[in-house]
């Protein structure tokens, strides 16, 4: 038997679909409502400096459909094209025709600013396949159930907009019960109420927000740093590493608050679309503070190195979540020890060591951001309105060894033409800082670049920043040293140490004509040595070439994880 095709309120839908006295689509100028309106900027009552984005209503009416839609949870997605323009990408450049992936429990919801008082008259446009589904359509506070068979042909609720209700409301669509296929067109507001109302605008998932901390009591150069990010328990989770001079470190967050169980530290080597660059400029990982985990790359907005296959906060997720980083600068390398803290067992963990290449121009001091962003496309990632954010304290260490806190926020994230910031940043009651991404508001930033914090965290407050700790942050688990290597009658005999936890240990030569850095993978030659306890041992590999220079590394794994040696050795013929 074939579906029957349930359509509400027809003649709404046709306005879509074609123009009045027109066999042929609507072009952008000839859409109803708001729709070719452009977005202004409306301040927000009793706000000052505060506006929302807006689309007001060309002929008296307000047409809500997925573009200006934004949903919480579930398998909804936003389907289609429309000829209506994507003003701002506030979709990234796309318009959506229909709202499809109804399940029970799902809803959509809209922003509406009215400014009139009157009469409202809903209108709903919907396709069903043969089936019965349940509704409930919340306008404010009001709630209006609906019910919708196939043999409806329109659905309508009119209700009053009180002055009591004039500026800001959310209308929402529920589904409630569902069976088959459902694609919502459209809801229509029309009537008095509707007359110089507006649809409230926002991009569909929020723009990330960035800062950059610093302290204005330190001196000297900067060799680490130690962040304690928390996250504000909300509706949904967010991605909020801290970032460094090589790229991110960090975590994602979860919707309740607490810290995501694996980490990223991505160590970038170029552009996406770069050509690679010659092997001696690529970045590469040295240790991983973890014997199963995977030396692995990312090659999506650019190419670089991270770890893979290891979630160290497995059975460890808590509201607060430190972090550390340690810089050695070097020449052509900086090196990066990046450490976290496991709160349960009251001690630091190595998570990774990387090199980055700088160009024989190593930075002179180590400086620390951080950003919260949601990734997502436009037509299943609309979560813009719903704010995520990220509380922050820190400290840093000079290179004398002196601790200081971070008390600074770089302002940021500001429009070149509107002056205005879609994210919000400032300080705690309890002296941290707070960085926001998402809601409808966009806001006035403070005239200074840096916010001040006159009450961060001092040092000693901090229960990880004890001599005890501190001590961890200047060393590495295990380490497996090269010191010699040289041709000899056939053979390639060198020496090297081992120090540190070595338990379970075992420990791989690599060697070839060419460099390989820390790429097993692009060695041409391998083999296990003997295993050995703390202090100098010596091997002797196979010579498979003459007269060429052969470059050597040593690998060592043991409980305490993995870790090459810090320098290629290179054996002259």
């Amino acid at each position: 038997m074939k579906s029957r095709v349930a359509f509400l309120c027809l003649a709404l839908t046709m306005v879509l679909a074609w123009c009045t006295g027109a066999a042929r689509p609507c072009t952008a100028e000839e859409l109803p409502g708001q729709r070719s309106a452009s977005v202004e900027l409306t301040p927000v009552p009793d706000h000052t400096g505060d506006y929302y984005r807006t689309q007001t209503t060309l002929d008296g009416s307000l047409y809500l459909t997925a573009d200006e839609a934004f949903f919480r949870q579930g398998k909804l997605r936003a389907t289609g094209e429309s000829a209506a323009p994507d003003p701002e990408k506030l979709n990234g450049g796309k318009s959506f025709a229909n709202i499809e992936g109804w399940q029970p429990g799902d809803s959509f919801e809209w922003g509406v600013l009215f400014r009139q008082a009157g009469e409202l008259k809903v209108d709903l446009s919907l396709t069903a396949d043969d089936s019965v589904s349940r509704w409930m359509l919340t306008i404010g506070s009001e709630q209006h159930p609906l019910a919708v068979d196939s043999a409806t042909a329109k659905l309508s609720v009119s209700t009053k907009i009180t002055e009591s209700q004039l500026g800001q409301q959310t209308i929402r669509l529920t589904c409630e019960h569902a069976q088959g296929k459902l694609s919502l067109q459209q809801v229509v507001l029309s009537g008095e109420a509707a007359r110089d109302s507006a649809v409230l605008r926002q991009r569909w998932r929020p723009a990330a927000a960035h800062a950059r901390f610093s302290s204005s009591q330190a001196t000297g150069p900067i060799q680490l740093w130690v962040m304690e990010l928390d996250a504000v328990p909300g509706e949904f989770g967010c991605y909020s590493p801290v970032t460094t001079p090589f790229g991110y470190y960090g975590a994602s967050w979860e919707a309740d608050g607490r810290v995501g169980t694996s980490f990223n530290f991505s160590l970038w080597s170029f552009q996406r679309g770069g050509q690679e660059p010659a092997i001696d400029r690529l970045s590469h990982l040295l240790a991983i503070g973890n014997p199963d985990a995977e030396f692995g790359g990312f090659s999506h907005e650019g190419t670089g190195v991270k770890v893979r296959g290891w979630q160290p906060l497995e059975g460890h997720q808590s509201q607060r979540q430190a972090f550390a980083l340690r810089m050695e600068p070097g020449d052509p390398y900086s090196t990066y020890y990046s450490y976290y803290y496991l709160a349960d067992e009251d001690r630091w963990q190595l998570f990774s060591i990387g090199n980055k290449y700088n160009g024989n121009r190593p930075p002179k001091s180590l400086w620390v951001g951080g950003f919260v962003e949601v990734p997502g496309p436009p037509n299943r990632q609309r979560t813009g309105i719903y704010p995520r954010t990220m509380r922050y304290r820190g400290w840093v260490e000079n290179t004398s060894g002196e601790w200081f806190p971070l008390d600074q926020m770089s302002n940021g994230d500001i429009d070149r033409a509107t002056k205005l910031t879609d994210t919000e940043r400032g300080c705690t009651d309890d002296g941290r800082f707070k960085l926001t991404a998402g809601g409808w508001k966009l806001y006035t930033p403070a005239e200074q670049k840096r916010i001040a914090n006159p009450n961060a965290t001092p040092v000693a407050i901090a229960p990880y920043l004890e001599p005890r700790h501190l001590a961890t942050l200047h060393s590495v688990p295990a380490e497996v040293k090269l010191l010699e290597v040289q041709q000899q009658a056939g053979v390639l005999r060198g020496s090297y140490t081992l120090q540190g936890e070595l338990e379970s240990s075992e420990v791989t030569a690599y060697w070839g004509t060419q460099e390989a850095l820390t790429f097993a993978d692009r060695w041409q030659h391998f083999r296990t040595l003997e295993q050995g306890a703390a202090g100098e041992h010596r091997f002797e590999l196979p010579l498979t070439t003459s007269g060429e220079p052969v470059y050597v590394r040593l690998f060592l794994k043991s409980r305490a994880g993995q870790f090459w040696s810090p320098t290629t050795a290179i054996a002259q013929p």
